[in-house]
């Protein structure tokens, strides 16, 4: 017991952070009902080839990186429930972060399992918060990545199936999410590159070159089936580009990174326990720093270059590119878990080991127990949104508005986030009423499994609270069956587009049900039988 109390401990602080998904019907994210109801949707039209909901989408066959959430949830939904699908998705990160953090470290230094624990405050970051499940997995998968690699093929010969097993590694990363496949191949190179040259400075020219030409060939066939995909994707058009705001300045965004922000969502105490973890981080980093400074240890100097190139990506990359948004929460996570490599490379006696894993915990629990507290508290009104379900006949059509994030849950308390879990909430509704969701923004985008076809997509302006429909240039007999209204009542200040609703609504539908504290508002089409999927 009192060998293997570390790993108890650890199995123990796991489970811990598996209750917040398990113990809610639903666990609030933004995008995760989206996800949900596509994945759904990619289910219903691969088996049913005669549903009427093929003439408003078809299924993506370019192979967009973004891809691996929709199939894991779709195959999921052909045994589970959605709401038990969504969960074991959502499980296989919170799981599989920590196991593949200490997979990655014990893969270059056996003894330095026990920084694991460290990964355990960075589960419910910002990222996960907004539903951003691809980006997750792919985190799993780019630590795996780093684990296998650094056992299988660093500076030796390698066998033919293990560059089968990291092509295939490869390929689920490339359909978890394109930047940290991108940052995976530029990270395992620069590895490369340090163990030819960097480990051996007295090696000779020709020496250097052919342990660079033994593991860059393998990693090369390794990369090769991903690689053309990502061809295959680079030549369709271009995605569209999204604005992005200007950035802070430059020590602002240093200060930002220091004090963990992409890890806040919640409230000013949740900054208190960010600080703890942020010393007990960053002291751990000068510790190791000053390591190496004595020349103590080595095979730090790497680690500390990819955490310096994530970092300036973080202070001067736009949060847009290419195509994707928020982009510097996502630079923070993956800067933040190559910290933990970094720190691999350090020495620890037993004492600080132990004080390490203790301090972690506690930081860990607290924050867990502050942030459990804020999800009960938003999944009541989840449950507010889902009593809506009884009034909407199945088949026909939904699209939702929200007027903002709700300023008071229905429990009575402040709900208290910059990020609103209930932008696309309607979507859980689609999947239980089986309804066609025209706020379904995933189809829009292009990088997702399916695309509105031509015309058939109600055309909104998701900029503006609430978004804009252009009702004039969608066919009359498609307009929505079903209007759900959201936290109109906490936002009385009217908008043009505010106006603009309720014009619409007043003329065109009547209302059906309006939930217990009048956050939710139900809206029937009145002046005929609006979109029909009866068959």
């Amino acid at each position: 017991m009192r060998a293997y109390w570390p790993e108890y401990l650890f199995g123990l602080v796991l489970l811990l952070h598996l209750l917040p998904i398990w113990a809610l019907s639903h666990f609030p994210t933004t995008d995760g009902p989206a996800h949900v109801y596509n994945a759904w949707l990619l289910k219903l039209l691969l088996t049913e080839p005669q549903h009427p909901f093929h003439q408003y989408l078809a299924i993506n066959s370019v192979p967009v990186p973004n891809y691996l959430t929709s199939v894991l949830l779709a195959g999921a939904l052909q045994v589970l429930p959605a709401w038990v699908a969504e969960k074991v998705v959502q499980t296989l990160f919170v799981m599989g972060l920590p196991l593949a953090v200490r997979y990655a470290l014990r893969a270059w230094h056996s003894d330095t399992g026990f920084l694991a624990f460290l990964s355990f405050p960075l589960i419910y970051s910002a990222v996960f918060q907004l539903g951003f499940y691809n980006f997750c997995l792919s985190l799993v998968l780019l630590m795996t990545v780093l684990g296998y690699w650094r056992r299988h093929f660093y500076r030796r010969v390698v066998g033919a199936h293990y560059v089968v097993g990291l092509a295939v590694l490869f390929v689920l990363l490339y359909f978890a999410h394109p930047l940290t496949y991108l940052l995976a191949g530029l990270v395992l190179g620069v590895f490369l590159l340090g163990a030819s040259w960097g480990g051996h400075p007295k090696l000779a020219a020709n020496r250097q070159m052919a342990t660079f030409r033994t593991g860059f060939l393998p990693l090369l066939l390794a990369c090769l089936p991903s690689l053309l995909l990502l061809g295959w994707w680079l030549l369709q058009p271009a995605a569209e580009q999204q604005l992005s705001l200007p950035p802070p300045g430059i020590g602002q965004l240093l200060h930002d990174w220091l004090l963990l922000e992409p890890l806040r969502f919640m409230g000013s105490v949740e900054g208190t326990y960010r600080l703890l973890l942020a010393a007990l981080l960053f002291g751990l980093v000068a510790y190791v720093v000053w390591q190496h400074w004595q020349r103590k240890v080595a095979g730090g100097m790497v680690w500390g270059g990819i955490i310096g190139m994530l970092l300036l990506g973080y202070v001067f990359l736009p949060d847009a590119l290419l195509g994707g948004s928020i982009i510097r929460p996502r630079l923070g996570l993956l800067s933040y878990l190559f910290v933990l490599g970094l720190l691999g490379a350090g020495h620890y006696p037993v004492w600080l080991r132990h004080a390490v894993v203790c301090a972690t915990v506690v930081v860990a629990v607290l924050l867990l127990s502050f942030r459990f507290t804020k999800y009960r508290t938003w999944a009541t009104g989840l449950v507010e949104y889902q009593a809506a379900a009884p009034y909407l006949r199945p088949g026909t059509s939904v699209v939702s508005f929200t007027y903002g994030p709700a300023l008071r849950m229905p429990n009575g308390k402040e709900y208290r986030s910059y990020i609103d879990v209930f932008s696309h909430a309607a979507s859980y509704l689609s999947v239980d009423r089986q309804l066609l969701d025209l706020e379904n923004y995933e189809a829009h985008t292009g990088y997702f499994p399916l695309v509105w076809r031509p015309g058939q997509e109600l055309v909104l302006e998701q900029a503006t609270h609430p978004a804009r429909a252009h009702w004039s240039v969608y066919p009359h007999p498609q307009w929505p069956k079903y209007i759900v209204v959201w936290a109109r009542s906490e936002h009385p200040q009217p908008s043009a587009q505010a106006q603009e609703l309720t014009t619409h609504l007043r003329h065109n539908y009547r209302l059906v049900f309006i939930s217990q504290t009048g956050l939710l508002e139900l809206y029937e089409y009145k002046l005929g039988s609006g979109f029909s999927n009866s068959r």
